[in-house]
């Protein structure tokens, strides 16, 4: 009976290792994801202010506009 205990406890812990093993697996995924995310948010960035001075550019020519109008 003492060897049958072993033996389910050596099963236990052989399930908790590939449990943990799973969840780093999982981590390691979500963490790829993560670094994908934050790259395309940098290259959006980088368009953002690409384009920021034309925007300021075209704010300005419309508040001209408006002001002109009044």
């Amino acid at each position: 009976e003492l060897s049958m205990k072993h033996d389910r406890s050596l099963h236990r812990i052989d399930d908790e290792k590939n449990l943990i093993k799973n969840k780093q697996i999982e981590i390691n995924l979500l963490n790829e994801e993560i670094q994908q995310i934050q790259d395309e948010n940098k290259k959006l960035e980088n368009i953002i202010l690409q384009y920021q001075p034309h925007l300021n550019l075209l704010a300005q020519v419309n508040l001209q506009e408006y002001c002109r109008m009044r």
